[in-house]
Formats: structure tokens, C-alpha cells, sequence
């Protein structure tokens, strides 16, 4: 199975660890994208995060918004067991955050051949969520602050 792929629009299935869906939560509460309803209201939301990075690069360029994530590519997330996680984005937004992951060096190296070589989302967002594990949200979110303005 490939990770990081367009699933049932308009969502992308993500593989993390339960701690690294834990810290991208607490990382996007501190960037004030959170949920707006429901039961979660006001509780860090991923999905918002992870379309306001697509948001980005599409608003400015890919290059840019990777450039302004090349940090991760230092960093090593958690291979243990991992989950599937379900984030709601839309569909046109996914090839931009693919193009950022592949721009900031984060590229895939299994799957079919046809797909090697290209940004993996998956391993961008895990990076820079395992960040927000090793070095603790408030770091991340004073190096992610341009994605709040």
C-alpha cells in the first residue's frame, strides 16, 4: 500500500504514530488552526494544518514554501507501528503538497516504479510532526509562524 495518497475525496490517508497524530494536533493548535465545530472544537486540527502548508505553496510557489521546510529533512520520524489517519484536504491541494515534499527532499523510495521519486507527503508531515515530538511544539511553531500569517 502507498502512504501519503489521495484517498475517498477529498482526504489523504496518512501513516503515523499515534504520538506523531498527537503532536501534529498540538502543533496546529498553536499555529490557531483548530477546529471550528463539533465535539473537537477549539482542539488542534491536522487537516487544517496540513492544507494551510498546500495553502502556501499554492499562494506563493512550491519552492518557497519548501525552502521553508527544508529543516525537516534532518529530522528522523518514529518507523515503529504506525495508523492510518484519515486528514480532510482538498483534492487540488494535494499535488501542491506533494510537489513541497519532493521540493523539500522528502521523496519516495518504495511503492510502484512509476511512483518512485515523487514528494511523499507522508514522510514531509511525519517529519514535521516527530519535530514537534524531539524538540517540543513551541519550537516548531516559532519555525512554522510564516504558515500562520
Amino acid at each position: 500500500m502507498t502512504y501519503g495518497y489521495a484517498s475517498s475525496a477529498p482526504s489523504l490517508t496518512l501513516n503515523l504514530t499515534p504520538e506523531q497524530r498527537a503532536a501534529g494536533r498540538e502543533l496546529a493548535k498553536r499555529l490557531h488552526f483548530t477546529q471550528s465545530r463539533g465535539a473537537a472544537a477549539g482542539e488542534g486540527s491536522l487537516s487544517r494544518l496540513i492544507s494551510a502548508i498546500a495553502q502556501h505553496a499554492q499562494d506563493t510557489n512550491p519552492r518557497n514554501t519548501a525552502g521553508r521546510l527544508a529543516w525537516t529533512r534532518r529530522v528522523r520520524p518514529d518507523t515503529r507501528w504506525r495508523d492510518h489517519t484519515m486528514v480532510m484536504i482538498d483534492d487540488d491541494l494535494i499535488p501542491m503538497l506533494t510537489t513541497v515534499a519532493k521540493y523539500a527532499g522528502h521523496t519516495r523510495h518504495t511503492g510502484p516504479t512509476e511512483r518512485i521519486g515523487e514528494g511523499s507527503a507522508n514522510a514531509l508531515i511525519a517529519s514535521i510532526v516527530q519535530a514537534a515530538i524531539d524538540l517540543g511544539p513551541d519550537v516548531i511553531a516559532k519555525r512554522m509562524r510564516w504558515l500562520a500569517n
